[in-house]
């Protein structure tokens, strides 16, 4: 079926018109059977769609289950409340270290690097793309090579000087 004119791209794929937010989740845990069924299962009760789910473990038999998913939320659907029976309903009898977050609310961030330009550049490209999904407000350095480069962006700069038996104070 064609998407509707109004339909919204989004990195997890194409939204309907009228889609509330797409919210995030991290999941860690014990890995055991049922954890993929039972998070599926509460998200479909809550009318969510999941559009993006990534997954794996250490180990099937003794490991830790990691998942990072994204999942569009009905308009209606409080997410206050939704983590609050994600909670008692699954986070707690899993035993999960869990985060839930709207993926409209940017997060602040600094870089930091050392010397090599290749990837803060690569970051600060990907940054003024809007590819980040983030706002760089400072890159951050042990060396002032850089600066210029940075600068050009219109970001600021800081160099942080390591002096050797120092570290720790910087």
């Amino acid at each position: 079926m064609p998407l509707s004119p109004t339909a919204t791209p989004s990195r997890e794929g194409p939204q309907p018109a009228g889609a509330g937010p797409i919210v995030r989740l991290v999941v860690s845990c014990a890995d055991r059977p049922g954890i993929v069924a039972a998070l599926s299962t509460f998200l479909t009760e809550a009318g969510a769609n999941i559009v993006s789910s990534h997954q794996y473990s250490t180990d099937p038999d003794s490991g830790r289950f990691f998942l990072r998913m994204a999942f569009a939320l009905p308009a209606e659907v409080d997410q206050a409340e939704l983590e609050s029976r994600f909670a008692a309903a699954v986070g707690g009898p899993f035993g999960m270290e869990w985060r839930m977050w709207r993926s409209d609310r940017r997060k602040r961030v600094a870089l930091l690097v050392s010397r090599y330009d290749h990837c803060l550049l690569d970051l600060l490209w990907r940054w003024r793309r809007d590819e980040l999904e983030a706002d760089v407000t400072l890159v951050a350095s042990n060396h002032p090579d850089l600066a210029a480069e940075v600068e050009r962006f219109g970001l600021p700069y800081h160099h942080v000087p390591v002096e050797k038996g120092h570290k720790p104070e910087a």
